[in-house]
């Protein structure tokens, strides 16, 4: 994976070295180094941190009460370069109890299966993201679910989404690193939260996440 972007960047840089080229053809090429050696620096970024999550385990995290809407807005911050955050509908259900999350980490994490909501179903069609309290009051757990009506996944593809640099469509999005999703796995895992994934080809995805509640804080 690394390798990819790092030949590109080796191969376009020596033509420009060696050759005389129109400035049409050169900021072509100088656009084309740019581009990969912000994936490569992407790709770097996000093996670090998986890296880091595998390895620190819970000591990475700092785990607090967060309201729901925090880390939610955590992770609108992170797709807003996309420019595509108004096709993202919040639905959720009132006085939700804070979760014991990391905000910054957790907010991370959503940001990934948001991104790919966005970027794998029809523009301005909308992501819809959904909270609610557990049936379980007694566990006390958060709901959320991202929702979408694009391409979906095949079973195949579902049993592998989480693997460490998988692409389901390698093609559609030279840019991706196949990182994103393993690290919303191992984010999850630190956090106990648990996810299921329910898919139909050509019909949409939706990712449903447990989130733990915070403890109640003792009374005075």
């Amino acid at each position: 994976e690394l390798r990819t972007p790092l030949a590109s960047i080796i191969g376009f840089s020596e033509l420009l070295l060696k050759r005389d080229f129109d400035a049409t053809t050169a900021r072509e090429l100088l656009d084309i180094v740019h581009r990969q050696a912000g994936h490569l620096s992407a790709l770097v970024t996000q093996v670090l941190e998986l890296a880091r999550l595998e390895s620190g385990g819970p000591a990475v995290l700092q785990i607090g009460p967060q309201r729901i809407e925090a880390i939610l807005g955590e992770a609108l911050n992170t797709v807003a370069p996309l420019g595509q955050n108004a096709r993202i509908a919040l639905a959720l259900e009132p006085d939700l109890p804070p979760v014991a999350a990391d905000p910054h980490k957790l907010g991370a994490a959503l940001a990934h299966v948001l991104n790919n909501s966005l970027v794998y179903s029809a523009p301005g069609t909308p992501v819809t993201v959904r909270a609610w309290r557990g049936p379980d009051a007694a566990v006390g757990t958060v709901l959320l679910r991202i929702s979408d009506s694009g391409i979906g996944m095949s079973d195949e593809q579902q049993a592998a989404m989480f693997d460490a640099f998988y692409r389901a469509k390698p093609d559609a999005r030279p840019e991706s690193t196949g990182l994103g999703l393993a690290i919303f796995r191992e984010t999850l895992q630190l956090h106990n939260a648990g996810v299921e994934v329910a898919s139909t080809l050509g019909r949409g995805t939706d990712i449903t996440l447990t989130l733990p509640a915070a403890a109640a804080p003792p009374h005075a």
